[in-house]
């Protein structure tokens, strides 16, 4: 549920309450299987300000805890609590004439709070961890709107989104790394309906692991980590092309 104001007939400003469900939490590694589910509360703020051919916008959205429950081995009674980062932005639309209007954004995502996954049983007790240590990331966005003509527009983007997973921890769990985003779209109006239709590629730089922690190493007293390990050793590769098509009204 959101709530928008309007201070004056150029700001807005609007707040919101963000409902995390958890429906599955998938943990394996070498030697465990735990799965449950959970949720977890928060919060949002934006705000909104248009200056001649300008718009400008900022959102705050809080971190989220989301308290997991669910079983370890398929047998034994386990819970955990699964962090949602926080994350800003900052965004500003400029209509530089009739035909073009650019839009810039810069965004920030807290990953430092995706620190450590803790498994426990009912006593409290560890079962096992994941050991992450993210850091902080910033993402850059730049789009373009142009009218061919009165019904059609051509859309055009480029991102840049830095990772927050480092070396030192990385798990094949989430094999992220530094990514490009490229984008085109065209919008057609037509008898009060809009037609969308768009095309994305995402360019993840490659990353390879050689780390000289063996696996074996990271048990202790029953607990298993392999983040930052052997076991994770190799090269990873990925790329992503994205098709969306959307039919929309207003009434």
């Amino acid at each position: 549920p959101n709530i928008a104001y309007e201070i004056d007939e150029s700001t807005s400003l609007a707040f919101g309450i963000d409902i995390y469900d958890v429906r599955d939490l998938g943990f394996n590694t070498q030697a465990f299987k735990v799965s449950g589910s959970g949720s977890g509360l928060g919060w949002n703020i934006g705000f909104t300000k248009k200056l001649d051919k300008w718009n400008l916008g900022l959102s705050y959205r809080s971190s989220v805890d989301a308290d997991v429950s669910g079983s370890f081995a398929d047998s034994i009674a386990a819970r955990a609590t699964v962090p949602f980062p926080d994350l800003f932005q900052l965004g500003a639309y400029y209509q530089a004439s009739d035909k073009w209007g650019i839009e810039l954004d810069i965004e920030r995502t807290g990953w430092s709070s995706f620190d450590q996954i803790k498994i426990t049983d009912a006593s409290g007790g560890i079962l096992t961890t994941s050991t992450n240590k993210w850091d902080d990331a910033w993402a850059l966005r730049l789009g373009a709107i142009f009218a061919i003509n009165e019904k059609t527009n051509l859309l055009l983007g480029y991102s840049y989104d830095e990772t927050g997973q480092k070396d030192q921890y990385f798990s094949a769990r989430v094999p992220d790394n530094d990514r490009q985003l490229f984008s085109v779209g065209v919008t057609h109006d037509y008898a009060g309906w809009t037609l969308e239709a768009s095309y994305m590629y995402v360019a993840v730089d490659d990353r390879t692991v050689n780390s000289s922690v063996d696996y074996p190493t990271q048990v202790a007293g029953g607990n298993t980590d392999p983040n930052g390990t052997s076991a994770y050793n190799g090269t990873y590769e990925s790329s992503v092309n994205l098709l969306g098509i959307g039919l929309s009204t207003k009434f």
